[in-house]
């Protein structure tokens, strides 16, 4: 399926009506004639077994038996799959201003679904009040920067190394291609390339652009399918965002650097061992930390 913009700069709503379009045409392609497909695999199926009840079926005829079921098979499950996306979308039309239809959603998946929530002390089973809800408590969380952020400054006697001038301005260079094919080639399976060591001195204009990352998103909550108004993401980072382990990276060496200026001023002391005793204050690997002190 492929999906062009009626003009080259359209917009991203323009781009989803295009999508609206190619996904109806890609839907009348495919599932158009799905209810005649069924019934013919289905009757041909029939057929040949009531054959092979009688014990005067071919081996061709056998062979085409098998074919006919499986086809059966697989045009009831398209069904399937086709009945459950129009009640998703059923819902999410009607779902607001038809709690019938929220109960009886509810009632043949009971195990998955959100019957109702307390709100200010009583119960509410109507779906509009529950996606407002629903909606609220998310938005509190995730809409709101931290009330109080660490003190930045004082991460300046930690000693941090830090990039050249000529190096912040590389981040912002734009990629080449030949680049890109060395970054490719000199990368193993599980591996990422490069230095492993640890800059700060980021130009204003690099920072930008990751903040611009964390703050451009916006998400809605599926209540029994039903997507709610969205929201902007203005802390925390989603789960598999690419930009996690590298912000983690920055985290960690600057808890990393802390430790070490705490043993520096004696306010922290981990134990030492073997005959040189080598002090391990802790020890950091991927994502895990682990504290030895006293």
């Amino acid at each position: 399926m492929h999906v062009t913009g009626t003009k080259p700069d359209c917009n991203f709503r323009d781009r989803l009506k295009n999508v609206k379009a190619a996904l109806r045409e890609w839907s009348k392609n495919k599932y158009g004639s799905i209810g005649v497909e069924l019934e013919s695999w289905k009757s041909k199926a029939t057929e040949l077994e009531s054959k092979a009840d009688q014990g005067i079926i071919t081996a061709d005829e056998h062979y085409d038996w098998m074919n006919a079921r499986a086809k059966w098979l697989q045009k009831e499950n398209e069904v399937a799959e086709m009945l459950k996306q129009k009640s998703r979308l059923k819902w999410a039309e009607e779902g607001d201003d038809n709690t019938a239809f929220f109960h009886s959603t509810i009632r043949r998946n009971n195990n998955s679904n959100l019957r109702g929530l307390y709100i200010n002390g009583s119960w509410e089973e109507n779906p509009t009040s529950i996606k407002e809800e629903v909606h609220k408590y998310f938005s509190n969380i995730f809409d709101h920067r931290p009330t109080s952020n660490p003190d930045f400054e004082s991460l300046g006697v930690l000693n941090f190394s830090s990039l050249s001038h000529e190096d912040a301005m590389m981040l912002e260079a734009p990629i080449l291609e030949y680049e890109t094919w060395n970054v490719i080639k000199e990368s193993e399976a599980s591996k990422a390339p490069g230095p492993d060591g640890f800059n700060l001195g980021f130009s204003t204009k690099w920072i930008t652009w990751i903040k611009a990352c964390l703050d451009s998103a916006s998400v809605s909550i599926l209540v029994n399918g039903s997507p709610t108004k969205e929201f902007s993401l203005k802390r925390g980072i989603r789960q598999g965002d690419p930009l996690s382990p590298y912000l983690f990276i920055i985290v960690a060496e600057a808890l990393n650097k802390m430790i070490k200026r705490a043993i520096e001023v004696n306010m922290f002391k981990g134990p030492t061992i073997g005959k040189d005793n080598v002090m391990i204050s802790h020890l950091q690997y991927a994502d895990d930390t682990i504290l030895f002190g006293e």
